[in-house]
């Protein structure tokens, strides 16, 4: 497997290729224009109309848009609301110890006894940690009825829930995932791992070395060494379809890097600290501006090309969960509440507004000096 690490540089270099792309079109349409007049004018607007369609679509294809997000306050309370995760639309959360469940318009108390931590929801059902009285174990929520899924005498913590299926880390610091109706240790070395993410039966998840941290990958039959750096590749790793997220320490602060399946990409590159960051289908959300300074770290959001802000205000926003391009985090307003951002229809750069009138106005001109010829 080939690992190779680069940088992604922000969305100026999208409007670069764009800017070279268009101004080089009209440069060959330009040098092309004195052999082109000598067509029929029939056969010339069959050109025109071929070229400039040809024009537009490929500059459509070149991601120059800005993201944009309607941010809304899910909860307003005296509680502690943290640890999101969201799906569909849909938020779980923990709120002073118990679970929340938001379903688009009514917020569902799920549990009621103060020793509840972790939820992770995927299509209407939650998995999170409990303690039954003697250690935490692992739950499972359908929607209607709750059950015991670990129910051991050890605790058991972290949940990752994806199609009924739950992975989770033991007190042993092994790997454990339950399918359904059979729970299987996944891991059995005596190296300690961490923070799992499950996708479609496979997993991710953070192992200490003794070194640093790295990042594994379980693909249902093998272990894959995503990373064997001297780093620390810490924890949170988030997982998606065989490509992982996950932030490392660069020297300096700590970044975010994306695995696509075959080579490490390093997403951020700047002087603050980037962790928590959470994946969908190659598009990540995580909080920035994080520093032994900073009193307001920010969710920022990379569409696969561009890096975007989602918030700008006084408050810590931290702990983002990303579906489908929307965003859900907890921000601190005095204490901690449950926000959403929802997006909007993405809105063309200015620069990309500025080729698309000169693209138009260009073959115009075109167009009437071959109606004089």
């Amino acid at each position: 497997m080939k690992l190779i690490c680069r940088k992604v540089e922000l969305k100026a270099i999208n409007i670069n290729v764009t800017a070279l792309f268009f101004w080089g079109t009209v440069l060959t349409l330009t040098h092309f224009q004195v052999t082109v007049l000598k067509f029929k004018e029939s056969k010339m607007k069959k050109v025109i109309f071929f070229l400039f369609f040809l024009c537009i679509s490929s500059l459509s294809t070149i991601n120059s848009y800005a993201d944009t997000f309607e941010i809304n306050k899910i909860t307003e309370n005296e509680t502690n609301d943290r640890d999101p995760s969201l799906f569909g639309g849909n938020i779980a959360w923990m709120g002073s110890n118990e679970i929340y469940y938001w379903d688009g318009n009514a917020i569902i108390k799920i549990t009621d006894d103060g020793n509840n931590g972790h939820p992770s929801l995927h299509n209407g059902a939650i998995a999170y940690m409990g303690y039954d009285g003697n250690d935490y174990e692992i739950y499972y929520w359908d929607g209607n009825t709750t059950i015991n899924v670990s129910n051991n005498n050890s605790n058991d913590g972290i949940p990752s829930l994806h199609s009924g299926a739950i992975a989770w880390q033991g007190y042993d610091h092994q790997i454990y995932y339950w399918d359904g109706s059979i729970v299987t240790q996944v891991t059995q070395d005596n190296t300690d791992k961490s923070h799992p993410s499950l996708y479609n039966g496979t997993i991710a998840w953070a192992v200490n070395n003794a070194n640093d941290h790295e990042i594994n990958y379980w693909d249902g039959n093998n272990v894959i060494k995503v990373t064997n750096n001297n780093s620390g590749d810490i924890g949170n790793p988030s997982l998606y379809n065989g490509t992982i997220a996950w932030s490392a320490y660069d020297g300096n602060d700590h970044e975010i890097y994306y695995w696509d399946g075959d080579t490490v990409i390093q997403i951020t590159d700047n002087d603050s600290g980037d962790i928590y960051p959470s994946l969908f289908n190659g598009n990540i959300a995580w909080a920035g501006n994080f520093s032994v300074y900073a009193e307001n770290p920010k969710i920022y959001y990379w569409n696969g090309s561009t890096i975007n802000q989602v918030t700008d205000n006084d408050s810590w926003d931290s702990e983002p969960s990303v579906y489908n391009g929307n965003i859900a985090w907890y921000g601190n307003d005095g204490d901690n509440e449950i926000y959403y951002a929802k997006q909007t229809v993405p809105v063309p750069e200015p620069t990309s507004m500025f080729l698309l009138v000169s693209g138009l106005i260009f073959f115009a001109g075109l167009k009437s000096r071959f109606r004089k010829g």
